[in-house]
């Protein structure tokens, strides 16, 4: 858990729980984070990239629900879109 900071683990949750609809609308990352979706994907994959202390199977755990995360947020349009 040391792996990931308390603030990106905010992050990760967020993406975690609006993944199955295609990411967050606007508005909802804004009041949430201050920011606009790209800079919020851009904030996710910098908190999942894998740090030289992580064990090789974490550095892979990390990477792959990066990707999932990313291409989930980017490949589904999201009702309400703005």
């Amino acid at each position: 858990m040391h792996s990931v900071s308390p603030s990106d683990r905010a992050l990760v949750a967020f993406a975690i729980e609006w993944a199955p609809y295609g990411g967050a609308d606007a508005e909802d990352l804004f009041v949430k984070f201050g920011v606009q979706r790209n800079r919020f994907l851009h904030l996710l994959q910098a908190a999942m990239t894998p740090r030289p202390s992580d064990l090789g199977h974490l550095r892979n755990l990390k990477a792959t629900l990066c990707s999932d995360l990313l291409g989930a947020w980017n490949d589904t349009p999201t009702h309400n879109r703005k």
